[in-house]
């Protein structure tokens, strides 16, 4: 069964799909994502992408019109070793407002969902953490129903967690001295000060999703897409074993550019060969920067195109998931 939800069950839904039960804190995280909600917002791609979703009424859809204009940026981060995990840092502006509420007050208008929740409270260190359970839900690893804990640390931060010692650890302010917005959770060597979105993930403890054994050497992975000067500028970079082993990577990814180049791809799409055009591929001892940009109005321009040749919609910002 499909049903248009709004973003502010995203968060939750992404937490039920990508975690199980683990005991992991942020000083245990081996990746993370971070979204700058006031940034995408003001996206002149994202507005119009925005405003193709907003024609569709099947599926879940990330509708910025729908997000909570108290939010203004989401960290999710989890460990991926073992059994996974997921935790969610919200910044905003709640003195007035509480995700928390927000979230759960929705669930309970969807029929299928509302039947499984219960809800509880818990009081820490005169705060209140706010506990939803869901029993019987699809993919569940057993017969435990899944608990997920909500706090508000402050005024500016919400926490969303499996782990009710994750969560206290925040209120304890245990993490203070970490800035995920930052990206200091763990080294990344791209540019994260002024990007849309960015990310980290540590390959050491997930070489598992590495199929290839030269890229199984590469340790750490980080990735960020930025607005710049009207330009949007994706970056990806690449930390492996040994500079011997970033000069075989280097290699590879040339050669992967290089047939690329020869399919015949870039005459067929303006964007695509604009992006191919603007490619640089650095390495410096053992990191690997990969990096392309193409103007806010290019894209703009291909997704008008889409729209204007296809019978659909055109492009979708969908999330497909179910409870």
């Amino acid at each position: 069964m499909k049903h248009n939800k709004s973003f502010t069950t995203f968060i939750i839904t992404l937490l039920f799909f990508v975690s199980f039960q683990s005991s992991a804190g942020l000083n245990d995280a081996t990746w993370y994502v971070s979204i700058d909600v006031d940034q995408i917002e003001n996206n002149e791609i994202f507005k119009a992408l925005d405003k193709k979703a907003n024609k569709s009424s099947d599926d879940f859809h990330v509708r910025l019109e729908n997000m909570p204009k108290e939010i203004s940026y989401i960290s999710l981060y989890g460990n991926a070793k073992g059994s996974e995990d997921a935790t969610a840092v919200i910044h905003g502006d709640f003195s007035q407002f509480s995700i928390n509420d927000h979230i759960i007050n929705f669930l309970y208008t969807q029929d299928d969902v509302s039947k499984l929740i219960k809800e509880s409270t818990i009081t820490y260190k005169n705060h209140e953490i706010q506990v939803l359970e869901v029993d019987d839900y699809e993919g569940q690893p057993d017969d435990r129903p899944k608990e997920a804990y909500f706090a508000n640390v402050s005024n500016q931060i919400t926490v969303i967690s499996f782990q009710l010692d994750e969560v206290k650890n925040w209120l304890n302010h245990d993490y203070d001295s970490h800035d995920i917005v930052s990206g200091s959770l763990f080294s990344v060597e791209v540019d994260v000060q002024s990007a849309l979105a960015h990310m980290g993930v540590n390959m050491n403890d997930n070489n598992h999703m590495m199929q290839s054994e030269i890229f199984q050497k590469v340790t750490q992975a980080s990735a960020s897409i930025s607005e710049v000067n009207s330009e949007m500028v994706a970056e990806a970079a690449l930390t492996t074993d040994d500079e011997a082993t970033a000069i075989q990577i280097e290699q590879v990814i040339n050669g992967l550019v290089a047939m690329s180049n020869l399919s015949g791809a870039n005459a067929e799409n303006e964007l695509h060969a604009t992006i191919m055009q603007n490619l640089k591929i650095q390495r410096t001892g053992n990191n690997i920067l990969i990096s392309t940009y193409a103007s806010v109005e290019d894209f703009k321009k291909m997704a008008l195109q889409k729209d204007t040749n296809s019978n659909d919609d055109g492009y979708k910002i969908e999330l497909k998931a179910e409870l």
